[in-house]
């Protein structure tokens, strides 16, 4: 006659398929975390990627607006202009 303890050792026993089925799901566990910690790192750099890119495009704004600036001051002839008059000026002064 097998008592409820019995019972309840048998149920609780493994064999060594059950350990076999025990050691995948811990592995597979430590991949899923693995895959998860590296999809988090890419993320991470994609981020600073971005950051890096838009403050690039932050200052060659800067100096495409420099460069409008002066061709705006100088325009054509306008700085032929005034390099002559930098000149003339120069040489009145001798």
């Amino acid at each position: 006659m097998q008592t409820i303890y019995t019972t309840i050792i048998k149920e609780v026993y493994m064999n060594s398929l059950d350990i076999l089925y025990l050691i995948i799901a811990f592995a597979v566990l430590w991949v899923a975390s693995f895959i998860c910690w590296f999809i988090w790192q890419v993320v991470v750099l994609l981020k600073e990627v971005h950051k890096t890119v838009h403050s690039l495009t932050a200052a060659i704004d800067d100096v495409k607006s420099a460069i409008d600036g002066v061709k705006s001051k100088f325009g054509p002839g306008k700085l032929h202009d005034h390099i002559k008059s930098t000149f003339a000026s120069m040489k009145s002064k001798k």
